[in-house]
């Protein structure tokens, strides 16, 4: 029997993707100054107020510097993770009217705390994805352009396929809110990625009979992570006093891919449609703690649209050749 196609779910955000040219391709591997070191300055004798890139990138490139060096050979992803984020950087700090660079943005971040000599691969990818840096400058303040956010998520997202591959099981990668109060703007904003989960868990059902056996077991563990995903969102929710939208019964038919003709692109797009979703709420909310559940959340579901999309060991899952609007 044919099952008429899900309705998409809007993320609390329209915030679509441009595309364009990739970033260079130079990697940053040093450290030298701090992440405080990167605030607005006054150009020396120009009365130019230098650029600022987001902190979470700057965190991030911290993280993924430490961990090249740490892994050397063995640190894959990370090596890729590092060129993204150091080109983004770059690009954000963009150049003076004399086209020279202001150094005192684009300088690499000061290096990541290093655990324990002896810790493996496994640890430090953990590490690396729910390390205190990125809550710390996430308090920064929010994400200002679309593309940081799609980038911070995309480099979140491959650590989680480097940590499958690292036999990090999907259960220790899905996202818990550790002290989030969300006020009544950011509780809306989980709400409308919250619809986006229902959506999944329902599409996920549709998807599963007709997958190939190959994805049989992704579709399993995608349902359960997100309603792990889903579970946590509702909790905290009702701790602040928010209301809980409910889940609909089902979702009437849309454009996108055929779950009989194409499952496999059929629980891809459901994920990502997830990880706009969240994207969203990285991009809007006020609470630090709401957005770094939310760039964990992204990251989660880039993730597996890439392992139903036939790439899990996707280094940046969902950028693909996203570039900054104007190019970059």
């Amino acid at each position: 029997m044919s099952v008429p196609r899900l309705t998409p779910v809007p993320a609390p955000a329209d915030r679509p993707g441009a595309t364009g040219a990739r970033p260079s391709r130079r990697v940053f591997l040093g450290g030298a100054l701090g992440l405080a070191g990167a605030g607005l300055l006054a150009a020396a004798g120009c009365g130019i107020t230098e650029p600022r890139p987001d902190a979470l990138l700057r965190a991030q490139l911290a993280l993924a510097n430490r961990d090249v060096l740490r892994l050397g050979g063995d640190a894959g992803a990370r090596v890729e993770h590092a060129r993204v984020l150091a080109a983004e950087i770059r690009r954000a700090c963009g150049t003076r009217e004399d086209g020279t660079a202001p150094q005192s943005c684009v300088a690499d971040p000061e290096a990541a705390a290093d655990p324990a000599e002896g810790t493996g691969a496994r640890e430090l990818l953990l590490d690396s994805l729910r390390s205190p840096l990125l809550p710390e400058a996430l308090a920064d303040g929010p994400l200002r352009e679309e593309f940081p956010v799609l980038v911070a998520a995309a480099v979140t997202g491959g650590i989680v396929l480097a940590a499958r591959e690292a036999e990090v099981t999907w259960a220790e990668l899905t996202p818990l809110f550790e002290g989030a109060d969300p006020g009544p703007a950011d509780a809306g904003l989980l709400a409308g990625a919250l619809a986006a989960e229902y959506q999944l868990i329902y599409g996920m059902g549709v998807a599963a009979p007709r997958v190939p056996a190959r994805l049989a077991e992704s579709t399993a563990t995608s349902a359960d992570r997100h309603r792990r995903v889903r579970d946590e969102v509702i909790r905290v929710l009702d701790a602040a006093g928010a209301e809980v939208p409910a889940a609909p019964a089902g979702y009437a038919p849309a454009g996108g891919a055929d779950p009989d003709a194409d499952p496999g692109e059929f629980a891809a797009e459901l994920e990502r449609a997830a990880a706009q979703a969240w994207r969203g709420v990285l991009a809007e909310a006020h609470e630090p703690g709401v957005r770094f559940f939310a760039l964990q959340a992204a990251g989660l579901a880039q993730a597996g649209a890439a392992v139903f999309a036939g790439e899990p060991t996707a280094a940046v899952p969902g950028l693909g050749g996203a570039a900054p609007e104007g190019g970059g």
